[in-house]
């Protein structure tokens, strides 16, 4: 069995309530259900090998897989935001040229 799917485990994330109640808000105005609000299309299994190579390359800071993750998914959009903590993103570069946005 490969690694990353042994060592998988569940994300729980808490919003703040004003921004649930947002999402809400719009979601009721577009006639979508709450499991509609939020998709993700990440697939880490589609995405792995890119995600390892970003891991190599940034080993030096390190890069965890879960920074590997968000740089790899701000790859695939087109005007993407991210919210993150962490003091090493800034050194991140999207398609290796762009600053991660955070």
């Amino acid at each position: 069995m490969p690694y990353y799917t042994r060592s998988m485990k569940t994300l729980t994330v808490r919003l703040p309530e004003t921004l649930v109640a947002e999402i809400e808000a719009e979601s009721r105005e577009l006639q979508c259900a709450k499991s509609d609000a939020v998709v993700s299309t990440f697939d880490l299994a589609d995405q792995l090998h890119r995600i390892l190579d970003l891991m190599q390359k940034y080993a030096g800071v390190p890069m965890s897989m879960a920074d590997a993750c968000l740089v790899r998914m701000s790859e695939t959009l087109a005007d993407p935001v991210l919210l993150t903590t962490d003091a090493d993103f800034p050194l991140y570069r999207r398609h290796s040229r762009h600053v991660a946005p955070a």
